[in-house]
This record gives structure tokens, C-alpha cells and sequence, in this order.
């Protein structure tokens, strides 16, 4: 069975290393030397929550790349509230957007604001853009649910 250059360069530069002493290179080194250069990983994160607020409460979603994504920041991020009995919503939709850019720098946070009245549980979706830099670009969607606590009673 032949061995292929790659492979015979990986095994002698780890071999040099061992005889002399050195630090033997890692092997994702000697990985990405072999097979390429890797395919890059990442995802987004989508995390929510309700804050009050002075006579109302606030919805708050936030969107965090990890690895090798970002949020992309044009056409960015929406988020917009679900009709449910007893939420009203106080704005038609929350925006991230940034034109002339390419991507956002980190995490982005949206927050729609809404009135409950009775109701057990807030919902939204969230829209958004992403990619996996220099390899993918894909739309990403959240449905949001989340139980809100019982009024108090008295």
C-alpha cells in the first residue's frame, strides 16, 4: 500500500519533533494539513425572556452566534408577537438592522413590549439571518413561548 506525500510529510515532521525534544505539533495542525482546510461550525443561539416594565412587561429575545457564525446585519433580526388571548402588544415588531454592514459584532437583543391581561403564556417568533463566514449563509426562525406567572390573587 502506497502512503500518499501528505500523509509521510505529517508523520516525519512528527518524528523530527520527537527526536528533538520539541513540541510536537497538534494534531489539528496536522489534520488541517492533511485534509484541507476544516469546514467551519457554528450556530445561534436564541434565548428569551419577560421583564417588567412601568404598566407593562417586555419580551426579550436575544440572539448569540457561537463558533464560527454571525448574525448578519442586513437584512438583521425581527421579532414580532403571536396573537394569543389577553397579550396586547404595544409595538407591531422589535428590529435589529444595521445597513452597510455585514455582520453585527456579537449578540443582538430585541425587546417588544406588551400588556397582559389574564394570560398564561406570551408568544413571538424571531427571524433572522446568519452565516457559517466565508462558507454558508442561511435564515434562522424562532417560535417563542414563554409562561407567565398567575397574577396575585387579593
Amino acid at each position: 500500500m502506497a502512503v500518499r506525500p501528505p500523509v509521510l510529510s505529517a508523520a516525519l515532521a512528527l518524528l523530527a519533533a520527537m527526536a528533538s525534544g520539541r513540541a510536537a505539533p497538534s494534531v489539528d495542525g496536522l489534520l488541517d494539513g492533511l485534509l484541507g482546510p476544516r469546514e467551519p461550525r457554528g450556530r445561534v443561539v436564541v434565548a428569551a425572556h419577560v421583564e417588567p416594565a412601568a404598566g407593562h412587561r417586555v419580551l426579550v429575545v436575544e440572539l448569540r452566534p457561537l463558533g464560527d457564525a454571525k448574525l448578519v446585519a442586513d437584512p438583521g433580526a425581527v421579532l414580532r408577537g403571536t396573537a394569543v388571548d389577553g397579550i396586547t402588544w404595544l409595538a407591531p415588531e422589535a428590529k435589529a438592522l444595521a445597513p452597510g454592514r455585514s455582520y453585527f459584532d456579537g449578540a443582538v437583543r430585541l425587546a417588544l413590549p406588551f400588556r397582559a391581561e389574564g394570560a398564561g403564556e406570551v408568544r413571538a417568533r424571531v427571524d433572522y439571518a446568519w452565516c457559517l463566514v466565508g462558507f454558508q449563509c442561511l435564515f434562522g426562525e424562532e417560535d417563542i413561548r414563554i409562561s407567565l406567572p398567575a397574577a396575585p390573587s387579593g
